[in-house]
């Protein structure tokens, strides 16, 4: 067998539905979310699940949270990364490794997608409790918040940062 069709009864063993795209990799949903598993033909060990732009990030106030909330995200997880896209607008988690052979896969993909779906869940329980602070500290907040800026991004006049 090969590694892709190895990879493809490993996910269908788990009762999911993988289709194969243009460059060979892997889609499949699993628990609301999307996810493509890699498959490198060049690279036989070689294995990376992505879940791809799982929140969203509009502003820049937001987009500071949603840094710290992914660092704190990838340090509470095994294995697990959590990152912004290059375009910074919106959050993904991967989760890569080697294996000994392809056959490996299907001890592994379980665990796999339990780290991932944990490292979403800890990124957006990060970005949920910045947001509540955030609101709950209101005007009176010591430091810059969302609403101690200018639409152009420079702090207001009256702000103690000055």
């Amino acid at each position: 067998m090969t590694k892709a069709e190895h990879v493809t009864a490993a996910i269908e063993r788990e009762g999911l539905f993988p289709e194969i795209d243009d460059d060979g990799d892997l889609t499949l949903r699993y628990e609301g979310g999307s996810y493509i598993v890699f498959v490198d033909p060049d690279d036989e060990p070689y294995i990376r699940i992505l879940f791809p732009n799982f929140w969203s990030v509009d502003a820049a106030d937001e987009r500071r949270r949603a840094y710290r909330a992914a660092s704190r995200a990838s340090r509470r997880s095994k294995g697990a990364k959590v990152w912004l896209r290059e375009d910074e607008h919106s959050v993904c988690a991967s989760m890569e490794g080697f294996l000994p052979g392809p056959e490996f896969f299907e001890y592994v993909f379980p665990r796999m997608m339990s780290a991932l779906q944990y490292a979403a869940g800890q990124f957006r329980d990060e970005m949920r409790a910045a947001l509540a602070d955030d609101e709950a500290a209101g005007d009176d907040a010591d430091g810059p918040g969302p609403d101690r800026f200018d639409p152009d991004g420079t702090p207001r006049a009256d702000d103690d940062l000055l």
